[in-house]
């Protein structure tokens, strides 16, 4: 989704103030920007010669509409690496309103070329924060689009349905589905719904729907939603169905021979011979290859579907999740932030970026995870680690 801000009085208020509202190119200067659209430049603006020696400039971008966020995608960015590898021209950029917020990083040379910076989810006020620093000799170039996007207010799935109070039904028995509680997030509509009927059927055709099943067994029916804004729900609705046998009549009496008219008494115990199924097998990985670039701070996700629970069932005691593990390669350590979350939204933080100093060495904290373009390492977070966290281990 993308907002069009009003731009108007542009340049005078660019003589002005320190707070600045637009849509148009804005050069690289002191003060805090209000605008989506146009492009980040230089202090010397587009087609110019480049930037100068000795600039300073601390300058926050914001977008106008509370809860968008800030992207910036650098399609030019070239700085100077003459002198000491210390005191290269660099940009350092902090993921809020203020140099005080989380560092995102301090790039020289062509770290950024080609790649997008957005404020993080973490970050409430969708602003980012840079802070441009040229030595006093040797210039180049910086240039970035920026767009204002909305994050992802997920919508929700609420769901009923029809069956007994214990679950069971009979093969090709229907049940009712009834998903129309579900809601997306204010000023957001519904406009995809998909029903997982867990037998290797679906149906998108609304929010209402019936279904029975062809074979015995447990079956776990899914609503999954997608708004307006391309968000897609993440809880579940876990509705359980049990799907009863065919009874065995073994054994049965054999060949009988009787009159016409002539009753006979049969009798059978199908329950002392039960034909049993086995429930869905729980599920607590995914074998999906998530690629990441090194784009700043934008989130790339790899969901872990985990089923076999009833509805509403919650993990009380932290105990009781034994460990979590990822199997990955990535270059450098100190760009990257890990975050496990669950569908009731509640958050940890399995990693927080290594801080790199201004003034510091800019190619610092280059640890990597596994072999970068090559063999994957497996890590895993548990309560009896016994190596420490990963700052820990590349820090001593």
């Amino acid at each position: 989704m993308r907002n069009n801000l009003n731009y108007s009085f542009v340049f005078f208020l660019l003589a002005f103030t320190s707070s600045v509202y637009a849509q148009g190119d804005v050069t690289m200067s002191n003060g805090t920007f209000f605008t989506c659209g146009g492009a980040r430049l230089d202090s010397r603006g587009q087609g110019g010669p480049g930037y100068s020696n000795d600039e300073y400039f601390p300058f926050t971008r914001c977008p106008e509409t509370e809860g968008d966020v800030i992207t910036v995608d650098f399609i030019t960015f070239n700085l100077d690496n003459s002198g000491n590898q210390n005191t290269w021209d660099y940009l350092a950029i902090y993921d809020g309103d203020n140099t005080g917020e989380t560092s995102l990083g301090f790039y020289t040379q062509q770290q950024l070329q080609g790649l997008f910076v957005s404020a993080t989810s973490q970050n409430t006020t969708g602003c980012l924060t840079f802070v441009f620093d040229s030595n006093s000799v040797g210039t180049g170039n910086i240039g970035g689009a920026i767009t204002c996007d909305t994050p992802c207010d997920r919508p929700v799935a609420e769901a009923t349905y029809d069956a007994p109070e214990n679950k069971r039904i009979c093969v090709g028995e229907v049940i009712n589905f009834d998903g129309s509680a579900s809601y997306a997030a204010p000023g957001f509509n519904l406009v995809e719904t998909l029903w997982d009927f867990g037998d290797g059927t679906t149906d998108d055709t609304g929010l209402t729907t019936s279904h029975s099943w062809d074979e015995p067994g447990e079956y776990i029916v899914e609503l999954y939603l997608t708004d307006d804004n391309g968000c897609a729900s993440t809880n579940r609705v876990s509705l359980q169905v049990l799907v009863a046998t065919y009874p065995s009549w073994d054994p049965f009496p054999g060949d009988m021979t009787i009159c016409l008219g002539e009753t006979v008494d049969l009798e059978a115990f199908p329950e002392d011979y039960p034909v049993t199924w086995s429930g869905p097998d729980v599920v607590y990985a995914n074998s999906e290859n998530i690629v990441l670039p090194d784009d700043v701070g934008f989130p790339f996700t790899s969901e872990i579907e985990v089923t076999g629970f009833a509805p509403g069932q919650t993990l009380d005691n932290i105990n009781d999740l034994i460990s979590v593990g990822v199997s990955m390669n990535h270059s450098f350590l100190f760009d990257l932030v890990i975050l496990v979350t669950c569908p009731n939204g509640n958050t940890t933080i399995l990693h927080q970026q290594m801080q790199q100093t201004e003034g510091g060495d800019v190619g610092a904290n280059g640890t990597n995870l596994g072999v970068p373009d090559g063999d994957f390492y497996d890590y895993t977070w548990s309560n009896d680690a016994t190596q420490g966290t990963w700052s820990e281990v590349a820090t001593n």
